[in-house]
């Protein structure tokens, strides 16, 4: 169990900061907002080590970037010599002292970087050859790429296959088969960001298998479909609610009330149906609905503030209407026994997809062996080859990983949440198995993670971010005091997210956990740093019939009809 010592009391480090500083003997997962000082923590907690004895070379640091690896050396050194220049005791000065020299040469630095450290040392068990050069220019990578693809459509084009030429002809315009290049190349792409990319080709074909005669229970449904459904519904049953709301107490509503709560029961129904997994009852719901035309009372004794109240309850429902349409149209435009034929059709697709992408695969990777280059993803996959071994009874360290895990008393992580798959298996491969007491140290803010079309994969962060709070296989410290920015600032984010981000739109509920608190107290007291909104529209263009459903449009939205620009200043 970790002692953590008591903290003074003019430190500058709030409660859960000193935690992430001092805590240890598990895996720590450090979810750090925006201006929390995950930075300064970080430093802290390596400087921490080393006062213990602990040398640098035994620390293993990984950042995002080239530009961060500097910045994070840069400033433990500088925190290195102010702890030399403060300490009175020889044996810890000279500890320290010697601790510079080490610092040129410690694991501070992006997983890349250590990657082709790792290659280098151990290459021997793989049987590589450690004579190559690593290509850095993205322009001569998507050249080569190119080079090979185009070699090998030529050939599958020759081959007069009946199935390719139908993928080609899917994905291709009546001038070039551009989308079909780009399928397969981002296909790849994805491909090796898995720890065995051709197994996650072969994959996924299942996706599009369905057991029995069921859409409903199919994986395109549960994992895809399902919660996008259940979402759209419940924002229409939110919109009409909202609608509702504003004219109950107005009897002359009475029929268009009438119009709102029929459309919100059916989006109720729809919503059991969808729970349920009843996709032909759900189906046969919608083709039997239809909205009724909208009403607003128009006569001499109908007040103006009743009429504009019908405008404000028709722009919500039509948000509604349009929500339902667009689902109607993406969803239900087929029966669920045609989309069972259309899933079957497109497996085979799917698995022509696959195949021809296994076949770039191979042909790219024996070109690059050929010229004895390598790219960053190719370090990867060579580094787990080589810091783990296959086994009849599965997966187990190599000699390499078991130097490293001896090696490294702890593995710190920044920036954790843009770790993708295998990034994430090298990681383990190098830290404490799960049995014994954890060495990795995370750090990161799933709600910064920007880095998807890298194949980041914030979903491993939120893992454990999920099993850390109840304490299973580690620990969760949130940093959430703000100290970059006003508290004006602080409360509009707050307020924007709280309404937008949740586990369907974020991956992460903006809980209370979540919000930004302010941290910094001495900003000087102010009115002139409330929030403003400034909203620039271009051009509206409006319908000549304002009581027409599909004419209603916000001052606030913009879409093909309008253009504009929306700022926030505080």
């Amino acid at each position: 169990m970790s002692m953590i010592p008591k903290k003074p009391a003019k430190t500058p480090f709030t409660d859960h900061q000193w935690q992430a500083i001092h805590d240890e003997g598990k895996n720590l997962l450090v979810s750090a907002s925006a201006g929390s000082g995950k930075t300064t923590v970080l430093v802290q907690r390596v400087i921490e080590k080393i006062k213990k004895q602990t040398d640098i070379n035994q620390l293993l640091v990984v950042t995002y970037t080239n530009a961060a690896a500097r910045e994070m050396k840069h400033r433990i050194q500088s925190a290195i010599q102010k702890e030399i220049n403060q300490c009175d005791e020889q044996e810890q000065k000279r500890h320290l002292i010697r601790q510079i020299p080490m610092l040129g040469h410690a694991d501070i630095s992006t997983l890349h970087s250590f990657c082709l450290k790792v290659i280098r040392r151990y290459y021997y068990l793989i049987d590589f050859d450690p004579v190559f050069r690593l290509l850095t220019d993205d322009t001569e990578i998507a050249l080569m790429k190119e080079d090979v693809w185009e070699e090998l459509r030529e050939e599958l084009y020759g081959n007069d296959d009946e199935l390719f030429e139908e993928l080609a002809k899917a994905y291709s315009s009546d001038k070039n088969d551009d989308g079909l290049t780009t399928l397969i190349l981002s296909l790849y792409e994805f491909s090796r960001a898995n720890t065995d990319p051709l197994k996650w080709l072969s994959d996924l074909t299942q996706m599009y298998k369905v057991n029995g005669e069921d859409l409903g229970e199919s994986f395109v449904f549960q994992k895809l479909l399902k919660s996008q459904l259940l979402s759209t519904l419940k924002t229409m049953d939110d919109l009409l609610d909202d609608a509702i709301a504003m004219g109950n107490n107005e009897e002359e509503l009475g029929k268009t009330l009438k119009i709102l709560i029929d459309e919100r029961e059916h989006a109720k129904e729809l919503q059991t149906l969808v729970k349920d997994n009843d996709l032909k009852e759900a189906y046969l719901c919608i083709e039997n609905f239809s909205h009724a035309r909208w009403y607003v009372p128009n006569k001499k004794t109908t007040s103006e503030s009743v009429k504009e109240m019908g405008k404000e309850m028709q722009v919500f429902r039509k948000k509604a209407k349009d929500l339902y349409k667009e689902m109607e149209s993406d969803i239900f435009s087929f029966t669920p026994d045609e989309h069972l034929e259309n899933m079957s059709r497109v497996s085979l697709l799917v698995e022509e997809m696959a195949r021809v992408t296994k076949l770039f695969y191979e042909r790219y990777k024996n070109h690059k062996a050929d010229k004895k280059v390598l790219d960053f993803n190719d370090l990867e996959h060579l580094t787990l080859r080589i810091l783990s071994i296959e086994t009849e009874d599965g997966k187990e360290p190599s000699e390499a990983a078991i130097h490293y895990r001896s090696q490294f008393s702890e593995v710190m992580i920044d920036e954790y949440q843009d770790v993708n798959q295998i990034q994430e298996e090298i990681l383990k491969w190098v830290t404490q198995p799960e049995s014994l007491n954890g060495n990795q140290f995370m750090v990161g803010d799933v709600k910064q993670s920007i880095y998807s079309f890298r194949l980041a994969d914030p979903s491993l962060f939120i893992e454990k971010y999920e099993q850390y709070e109840k304490k299973e296989k580690g620990e969760r410290i949130i940093l959430a005091e703000n100290f970059r920015s006003r508290p004006e600032v602080l409360s509009f984010t707050n307020f924007i997210f709280d309404q937008l981000m949740d586990k369907e739109v974020g991956e992460l509920t903006y809980d209370k956990s979540a919000k930004l608190i302010n941290g910094y107290t001495a900003f000087p007291e102010s009115s002139d740093f409330n929030t403003e909104l400034l909203i620039f529209e271009s051009k509206v263009e409006e319908s000549e019939n304002d009581d027409d459903d599909e004419s209603v449009s916000s001052s606030f939205s913009v879409d093909s009809k309008t253009k504009g620009e929306l700022y926030m200043v505080a």
